[in-house]
């Protein structure tokens, strides 16, 4: 363990002798001895190691839970960035907040970092169950907007079905799932666009069946 500690030293030393700059020298340790991890720095030069992969929203909760709570944008190299952007070694990180922000769901699709997830989950766990349903349709929609969907889209007996190929009580129940954080959104939505295509298959087919005229046999 000692000599592989002096060779983990001596190779820092080396690699702190050839390179030009502490950005460089950065780049240098993601590349030959941390490449699952990287090495950003805050507006006042401090430097904080991230895995791989984690974005700004990762970060504020790794520099502070109320700084991760109440962040709202970030700055990197200067210039405003997606929240969900992905770090890289050698990035000036500013996270910006704001004292009555507070986390927001989507976040759990892109975060990768422990903290930051329990955090968010944590939050939303708190919801009361109204809240829940609310925030829940509106993360649903979000996502079904995608296909020009809605949740209003549904009938009742689709919602009946939905319901019952999740086991679910009820469609309230989903929906507060997801506000909650314990169901994806993304995977609701799959389950709602391929009841809905049922439908439009049937309609089709009704279409069809209306539209072919009939055969005359003399």
């Amino acid at each position: 363990a000692r000599k592989r500690a002096h060779a983990w030293l001596r190779g820092m030393l080396d690699i702190q002798r050839q390179a030009g700059n502490l950005v460089e020298f950065l780049e240098h340790i993601k590349v030959d001895l941390f490449p699952d991890a990287v090495y950003v720095l805050t507006p006042n030069g401090d430097v904080i190691e991230m895995p791989r992969g984690a974005c700004a929203v990762d970060l504020a909760y790794a520099i502070h839970t109320d700084v991760g709570k109440h962040c709202v944008g970030c700055r990197i190299n200067k210039r405003i960035a997606p929240l969900r952007t992905q770090l890289e070694t050698g990035d000036q990180i500013e996270i910006v907040t704001a004292p009555g922000a507070t986390p927001n769901p989507m976040w759990l699709s892109f975060v990768i970092t422990g903290k930051a997830r329990a955090n968010i989950r944590h939050y939303l766990k708190n919801l009361k169950r109204d809240a829940a349903i609310d925030l829940g349709r509106r993360m649903l929609d979000n996502e079904l907007i995608k296909t020009s969907r809605s949740v209003k889209s549904l009938n009742s007996k689709q919602i009946s079905n939905i319901v019952g190929s999740l086991k679910l009580l009820s469609f309230e129940e989903l929906l507060a799932d997801i506000g909650l954080g314990n169901r994806p959104p993304i995977l609701a939505a799959e389950v709602v666009k391929l009841e809905l295509s049922k439908a439009d298959s049937d309609n089709n087919d009704a279409n069809k069946g209306k539209n072919t005229a009939p055969l005359l046999i003399h």
